[in-house]
């Protein structure tokens, strides 16, 4: 078993490859390390000095990621440098991630986004058929919390199973690190039905707790975890899991996304894209259908 990490540019901070090979060496698994280049090469009319001018400038980045790699790297860690001549990394990843079977893509953040630009890490939360694990620039402490984002009420079939696969890779990477694993719930009344008074928030709050306790013992029953681990607030999702792992000092937040593309990804979004915009740590998304394979 592997993970992607994807090398930061030379002469900045390497925080997705001390990241990675950290996580490779506690999980017991074997990195691959990419390392992205890209020039265009219209200016030269000879076909045979594009191809020397590539060649030179893959090698030079090759030469630059192994001298990285070097400086990171333990030997309990089985480390394969590939080098990528690609202007859209994200393509490169998904089309990587099609042909072999990644524990996770690790990438250093970006946050930043705008209506018509969308940055490589919006790409690979939405479309990357790998856990997608967003690094953030925070020293892990083996103190801090991992949290895991649950949605305990749902009883759609697909959403339930991916209950089960955030909890399982949580546990995990928990257990791994020696970090304490916290799930979380959050119960959200739209506040267009409270202003209406198309629904007694109370009443409501007390019936869907219910639902969500029982279905809570399953999980936690069936991933050998204990009831006192589960958090259920009341708020807005994505500005509830955030507060709530500040609070709780989350390394790590493991949640899901549902991968929305086009206009509609860039008007709704989904939470684990709210999320990583309103805190400082290290995220790892999940899509229907994956998870930690052990």
């Amino acid at each position: 078993m592997s993970i992607l990490i994807v090398a930061d540019r030379e002469g900045e901070r390497q925080v997705a490859l001390a990241r990675g090979l950290s996580l490779a060496q506690a999980m017991g698994w074997d990195a691959e390390v990419v390392g992205f280049c890209y020039e265009s090469l219209a200016g030269l009319d000879n076909v045979a000095h594009q191809r020397e001018a590539k060649r030179t400038l893959m090698d030079r980045r090759r030469e630059e990621v192994e001298a990285q790699v070097a400086r990171h790297q333990s030997d309990k860690v089985r480390v394969k440098v590939v080098i990528g001549w690609e202007k859209l990394v994200h393509e490169w990843v998904d089309a990587r991630c099609d042909r072999m079977s990644h524990q996770a893509v690790i990438k250093t953040a970006h946050r930043s986004e705008s209506f018509l630009y969308t940055p490589t890490d919006w790409h690979l939360l939405r479309e990357c058929r790998a856990p997608v694990l967003i690094a953030a620039e925070e020293i892990w402490r083996p103190t801090h919390s991992i949290v895991a984002a649950v949605d305990l009420a749902s009883r759609s079939r697909v959403k339930r199973a991916l209950n089960h696969a955030i909890v399982a890779t949580a546990r995990d990477y928990a257990k791994a690190l020696d970090n304490p694993l916290h799930l979380v719930h959050v119960v959200h009344v739209p506040a267009a039905l409270k202003e209406l008074h198309l629904v007694d928030e109370e009443a409501h709050t007390l019936k869907v707790t219910d639902a969500i306790r029982a279905n809570a013992a399953r999980l936690c029953k069936a991933h050998g975890i204990s009831s006192a681990q589960v958090l259920v607030e009341h708020g807005d999702v994505d500005e509830t899991i955030a507060t709530t792992a500040q609070r709780l000092q989350a390394q790590l937040v493991v949640m899901g996304t549902v991968g929305r593309q086009g206009v509609n990804a860039k008007l709704v979004g989904n939470t684990a894209e709210k999320v990583l915009t309103r805190i400082p740590t290290d995220i790892l998304a999940l899509k229907p259908g994956t998870g930690t394979r052990t």
